[in-house]
């Protein structure tokens, strides 16, 4: 039986309209990870997960769900993230939080990016000083000490007055040998290794992780 052209074009159809859809939808996906790697990549995030385009924003957009990421599960085995920020009275975002629940116990991470010279201590105020062609200035910030403080005490009832570890994370651009406090200090490149060495003295099991992570605030 002979098939015309026009009949052969007219049975096509359909599948090359599948094609340009599938085309366009990974240019979008593509398009809008080109356009959110810049925050990416200047945040601790590069340093938590394996990758980017897969690790982490295939997980974000398509899953809505990075509450694990390819590299702590290889150090820590199962375990889940929450992501958290605290705002001060005019809705500016002072501190970000990331925690991870694991086998071996709880981390609250403080993670900032100021660009300069670090000072500060348990009590009081943090500084950046920066200096440029215009002279040097002084920038106070919120303490991060004092946030995880406050957080630790609010989620203490959640996680059955449970001791957690806490670890401040700075952007590595940032110096920071002139901050001295209780709470280790330490840049990016470094979160993964500390975290892994965490050990909070008491075991959690991956029903008792997932519990933790619903109660505070964690994504299903």
């Amino acid at each position: 039986m002979l098939t015309s052209a026009a009949e052969a074009s007219t049975s096509n159809t359909p599948q090359l309209f599948i094609y340009a859809i599938v085309i366009f939808c990974t240019a979008f996906f593509l398009l809008r990870a080109w356009m959110n790697y810049g925050s990416y990549k200047r945040s601790i995030l590069p340093y938590v997960y394996d990758n980017y385009l897969i690790d982490y924003y295939w997980h974000l957009t398509v899953r809505q769900n990075v509450s694990s990421s390819g590299k702590l599960k290889s150090l820590l085995g199962f375990h889940r993230i929450v992501y958290s920020n605290i705002s001060n009275r005019e809705g500016e975002i002072v501190n970000r939080l990331m925690v991870v629940i694991h086998p071996k116990g709880i981390v609250v991470v403080s993670h900032l990016d100021p660009l300069g010279e670090l000072h500060g201590s348990n009590d009081g105020s943090w500084y950046v000083k920066r200096t440029s062609n215009e002279g040097t200035k002084n920038f106070k910030i919120d303490n991060p000490v004092t946030h995880l403080r406050e957080y630790d005490k609010h989620i203490k009832p959640l996680i059955d007055n449970r001791d957690t570890d806490k670890i401040i994370a700075i952007a590595p651009a940032s110096d920071i040998s002139h901050v001295h406090c209780s709470i280790p200090v330490v840049h990016y490149d470094e979160i993964t290794d500390l975290i892994a060495k965490s050990d909070c003295g008491y075991g959690l099991n991956e029903q008792e992780i997932e519990e933790i992570y619903a109660k505070l605030g964690g994504k299903k």
